[in-house]
Formats: C-alpha cells, structure tokens, sequence
C-alpha cells in the first residue's frame, strides 16, 4: 500500500519542511519543477500544480492548450538534502483529468503495469556518468581540473585525476546515503572531468525517479565546489559527440527475452524469434552507422580532451 496524504503531512511536519518542489521529467529527461509552499499542500494533491506544456519542447502542447497538471506520486517523497525545509515529490502529468500521453513517468509506468501483467517486475540499476565542467573567461567550457593533473588520454581509474573531485564525491555519496539509496561505488571514468557513481537497484520507476533527483543534486552540490554538471561530452570537450549520461542494466526472466519453457527443448518463441530478427536488423544497422563515422558511439574530436570510449546515447537522457 502506497504513502497516504496524513502520512506526507506528518513527515512535512516532523522534517520541517515549508517548502515543495512538484517535479516532473520532460522527454529529455530534464527535470520541471514548481515550488509548493507548505501549507497549500492539500490543493497541490489536488491538482494546483499547472503548467504551460506550449512552453517546454516535446511535451504535446501549444500555447492553444489546457495546462499540464502535476499529479503527485506520494511513494516518491524525497527530502532535499542540500537545502534546509525542502522536499521533492515526483509528478505524473494529467491533462484534463486524463493521463497525458507525452509524459515520461506515464509512459514508464504503464510499461511496468504492462510487465507485472505477465508477471514480472522490472528491476534497473544504473551507472550514472557525469562531467564536471567550468566555464573560461572567454566563455568557452573548459573540464574541471583543479589539481591541474586530469590530462590523461586514458584517466579512467586514476587516482590523481580522482583526488581533486574527492570532495565533491564525498558530499554526493553522504547525501545518497542519507536518502538510504546505499550508494556503493564512486570513480573517475574514462573522460577527463567525467565520474560515476552507483547505488543499489529497485524497481524501474523508482529507479528513473532517483535518477532524476541525482541530477538535479549533482548539480547543486557541484556549484559548492566551482563547478558546472553536465551529461553531455559536446558540452565539456566542445565537440558534437554524445557521450551517455547514464547506463541502465535490466535483468529479466529467460522467458522474457524470448525463451519459451513450454515449448519443446525450452526453445525460443514465436515471440522471441521476432524479436531476435529485429534485434539482428538493429545491430545490422548500428554496424553500419559506425563504418560511417555515424551514431552515439564516437569518440569526441581530436584535441578536445575527452578521448574517450563513449557509451549509450545521451541527449534523450542527459537532460540539465
């Protein structure tokens, strides 16, 4: 059973908290937040929290049309921990009275419905990669290297490269900890300024909306230490390159992807042969964007700094 509105009143309460920010996730994955003071708590609930979807890229919307409403999801109440009196609640998008098909969050969520349907439950992890960037006098975006030692071609693991961010790791990893996320692992990655850091799996829901809530912390505490966070490489080497901000790792069932234990030998399905196909057709394809120097998987330019082995595509998931 879900968090109820007398159970977030009374957390509100206990934390001391005048402050709400009703969130929701646009389809780059950027966060959108109103500020909720306290004591209109009840009308937020009960749809106050409207915006104007003509006013953000990929949501539907014109400036023609009725206002998108933040719903809360009460499961998602997050205290935020680097400012006194703040929570975060994670919003679905309704138009209308009626789910709001653009919507990110609705769409994850009616594909995990869709999964527990079968009788499954998606669990994601993910890797969450990140630059940190600082801007020159001349405003050019330069990587944040205050030791002076982050030049390495291939710095992915190094210490020297790691220790003049350590501080910055550190706060991130006290507060994950803190939100009881039990973060495990922190590292420098394989750009220069470009750093990981991991938590413990849950469901796909709760997993997005945490990934959610990272950025936007990362990029709080970031400020404290002279720096600027960003998911993307085109942005930190000044190259067109996109670099992932983010890895997930699904684990499902066999019978999922594709194996059929009924079926003779338990071998693959109807089903699961079709996917197969299309999945050869995909990597067919993939193969030949990047025989055409095509795609999210190259390497930034020559001499930006960031020679790299990049990872999935970030400009749908890097967000702000």
């Amino acid at each position: 059973m879900g968090a109820t509105r007398e159970e977030i009143r009374r957390r509100l309460t206990e934390e001391g908290v005048d402050y709400i920010l009703a969130q929701y996730v646009d389809v780059h994955g950027t966060p959108r937040c109103k500020g909720v003071p306290v004591r209109a708590f009840d009308q937020f609930l009960d749809g106050s929290a409207g915006f104007a979807g003509g006013a953000v890229w990929g949501m539907g919307q014109g400036p023609h049309d009725h206002d998108l409403i933040a719903v809360p999801d009460l499961d998602s109440y997050t205290p935020v921990p680097w400012e006194t009196g703040v929570a975060r609640l994670a919003c679905d998008i309704t138009v209308d009275g009626q789910p709001w098909a653009c919507c990110p969050r609705t769409i994850l969520r009616r594909a995990t419905e869709g999964l527990a349907r079968e009788g499954y439950l998606l669990m994601v992890g993910v890797e969450a990669e990140h630059f940190l960037v600082t801007r020159r006098p001349d405003g050019t975006i330069a990587p944040f290297d205050p030791d002076g030692v982050d030049t390495m071609a291939k710095p992915c693991y190094d210490f020297k490269s790691l220790a003049g961010s350590m501080g910055y790791l550190r706060a991130v990893l006290g507060y994950l900890d803190a939100l009881g996320w039990e973060p495990y692992a922190s590292d420098h990655e394989d750009a220069n300024a470009q750093y990981e850091i991991n938590w413990k799996y849950a469901d796909a829901l709760t997993t997005a909306d945490r990934y959610t809530f990272y950025k936007m912390l990362t990029s709080q505490v970031a400020k404290r230490f002279g720096a600027n966070r960003t998911g993307r490489a085109d942005l930190a080497a000044g190259s067109r390159t996109e670099h992932g901000g983010r890895r997930a790792h699904r684990p499902l069932p066999g019978e999922y992807r594709g194996r059929d234990p009924g079926g003779r030998d338990g071998g693959p399905s109807p089903a699961g042969r079709a996917r197969g196909r299309v999945s050869r057709r995909h990597r067919a394809r993939h193969r030949r964007r990047r025989a055409r120097g095509r795609g999210p998987y190259r390497r930034p330019a020559e001499g930006s700094g960031l020679a790299v082995l990049s990872w999935p595509p970030s400009l749908a998931s890097a967000g702000a």
